[in-house]
C-alpha cells in the first residue's frame, strides 16, 4: 500500500487517484493489517484530502474509503471526529449528486457516519435530516413514476 497505492493519491491522472481510494477502501474492508500506525494515518489523511478532489470519481471513492476506515479503525474515527462536519457535507453533496444520477452506493457511507458520529452531528442534525428526507422523497417519487410507466406500458 505504501509503495504502490499511496503515491497514486497525488497522480495527475484522475483514474489513478480514484483507484487508489478504491483500493484503500476495499483493502480496509477486507481486513488489511497495517505494519505501523503511521502508515494507517498517512493513508487516512490522504484519502480525507481526496474528498476535496476536483473530480467526482475521486470524491466518490474517497467517501467510500473514509467510511471503511472509520468503521474499522478507532484511531481514524478519532482523527475524523473534529472534522465530521466536512466529511458529512462531502457525503451529503455526493448524495445529492447520486440522487440526480441514480447512484445509491453512498447510502452506506452516510449511515455509517451518522451511526459513528451521532454526538458530533447534533449541531447539524436538522439540516442533515431535512436533506435525507428530501433524498428519500425524491427516490420514492422515482419509484412511483417508474411503476406508473410500467403499468402504462403493460396495459398497451
Amino acid at each position: 500500500m505504501v509503495q504502490y497505492v499511496l503515491p497514486e493519491f497525488t497522480s495527475q491522472e484522475l483514474y489513478l487517484r480514484s483507484v487508489a481510494c478504491e483500493v484503500l477502501g476495499v483493502a480496509t474492508k477486507a481486513g488489511i493489517t497495517w505494519t505501523t500506525e503511521e502508515n494507517l494515518n498517512d493513508h487516512s489523511r490522504t484519502v480525507a484530502l481526496a474528498l476535496d478532489d476536483r473530480e467526482l470519481a475521486v470524491r466518490l471513492q474517497a467517501a467510500l474509503a473514509i467510511t471503511e476506515l472509520v468503521v474499522v479503525h478507532d484511531s481514524v474515527r478519532d482523527a475524523v471526529s473534529p472534522q465530521i462536519g466536512k466529511v458529512v457535507q462531502a457525503v451529503t453533496d455526493l448524495l445529492k449528486l447520486s440522487d440526480e444520477t441514480d447512484l445509491d452506493i453512498l447510502n452506506h457511507s452516510m449511515e455509517a457516519m451518522v451511526d459513528r458520529f451521532q454526538n458530533e452531528l447534533l449541531p447539524v442534525a436538522s439540516q442533515l435530516t431535512a436533506r435525507l428526507v428530501s433524498l428519500a422523497y425524491a427516490l420514492q417519487e422515482r419509484v412511483w413514476h417508474s411503476r406508473k410507466m410500467r403499468l402504462r406500458t403493460a396495459s398497451m
